[in-house]
């Protein structure tokens, strides 16, 4: 669906996810921060263990809603924009703003599909800025993902400088020329298409056999230890290694 923005002109494409309202280390860093020393007042104050953790919670989830918002991402004949506003249900509406990015202030983008920690597969588009807030990250974690997948086909037709880009209205299909005046944007290969990942695989590979062997040379084991190691260990191995042969036959298949 198109829409237009402040300046008129019409975003060929669309998407809608959550997301922090500054880059995520430095709200990580600033979510802990309260917490702990919220905690640590509580105990010089003699709170009640309960209490404390209740406090302790309490605040993660107010601060979370504070630096956490709704953001409606558009690609524009001449960049991308970023609208943001609060989340629903944050006790304090801080955010309502429109950040417009032009082709000029992306560095580089990278596109791919990772796997969360419920064992989810989603993907993720991440724009590297050259300014505030420095980088973009869109997922389909809490959002459809076919939006995103038209979303990132529209973005990259731009970002690599092809003008005959296929944007989608009410009405169905529609093809467009416009013409880019701006330099061809590189895309970061995925770390898993990479070289190096290859040699970290093969190091820890290395790395966790000679752990194994020396301590069956030491007789500084037990089998139940081995197990449980091994039952760690495997399926990392082998879910990295899975994911390199993945990168590698689709790159083949291009």
């Amino acid at each position: 669906m198109e829409t237009t923005n402040a300046t008129g002109t019409i975003a060929v494409a669309a998407f809608h996810s959550r997301t922090m309202v500054m880059p995520f280390w430095m709200g990580i860093m600033l979510i802990t921060w309260v917490t702990t020393g919220a905690i640590f007042v509580g105990i010089l104050a003699g709170l009640p263990v309960v209490l404390n953790m209740a406090l302790f919670m309490g605040l993660m989830v107010f601060t979370i809603s504070l630096l956490s918002g709704e953001a409606d991402y558009e690609v524009h004949p001449h960049g991308v924009v970023q609208k943001l506003q609060s989340l629903r249900w944050a006790p304090i509406k801080l955010w309502n703003l429109q950040r417009n990015f032009t082709w000029n202030d992306v560095k580089w983008y990278q596109r791919g599909e990772e796997m969360s920690r419920s064992l989810t597969r989603y993907q993720f588009l991440k724009i590297k800025l050259h300014k505030w807030p420095y980088k973009l990250t869109l997922t389909d974690l809490n959002s459809d993902q076919k939006l995103l997948a038209e979303f990132c086909e529209v973005f990259e037709r731009y970002a690599l400088g092809n003008t005959n880009v296929i944007t989608r209205s009410g009405s169905g299909v529609e093809g467009r020329n416009i013409e880019n005046q701006f330099p061809a944007i590189k895309r970061k290969p995925d770390f898993y298409k990479t070289a190096f990942a290859k040699i970290v695989f093969f190091l820890l590979l290395f790395f966790f056999l000679i752990i194994a062997v020396a301590m069956v040379l030491t007789n500084n084991y037990r089998t139940t230890n081995l197990l449980r190691i091994a039952i760690v260990i495997v399926p990392g191995l082998w879910y990295f290694w899975h994911r390199i042969q993945k990168k590698k036959d689709a790159n083949n298949n291009q």
